[in-house]
C-alpha cells in the first residue's frame, strides 16, 4: 500500500468518524431539548395545579368566613328572640 493510499484511507476514516460524531451530537442535542421541553411542560402543569389548589383554598376560606358570620348572626338572632 502506498503512502498516498494510506493517507487517503486515514483521512477518509477521520471524515467518516467526524460525520458519525456529528450525528451523535445532533441526536444528543435533540434528546436534551426534548427532555427540557417535557420538564418545562411538567413544571407548567405543576404551576397550574398549584394555582388551582390556591383558588380552592381561597374559596374554602371565604366559605368559612361566611359560615362564621351566619353562625354569629344566628346566635345574635337567638339572643334577641330570647330577650324579646
Amino acid at each position: 500500500m502506498s503512502r498516498i493510499t494510506l493517507w487517503a484511507t486515514i483521512i477518509l476514516g477521520l471524515a467518516m468518524a467526524q460525520r458519525v460524531n456529528a450525528k451523535a451530537w445532533d441526536e444528543a442535542n435533540r434528546s436534551v431539548q426534548e427532555a427540557a421541553t417535557l420538564y418545562g411542560e411538567r413544571l407548567r402543569e405543576q404551576d397550574r395545579q398549584q394555582e388551582r389548589m390556591m383558588m380552592l383554598a381561597a374559596r374554602q376560606v371565604r366559605l368559612g368566613w361566611l359560615a362564621l358570620f351566619v353562625a354569629v348572626g344566628s346566635l345574635l338572632l337567638a339572643l334577641v328572640a330570647l330577650f324579646v
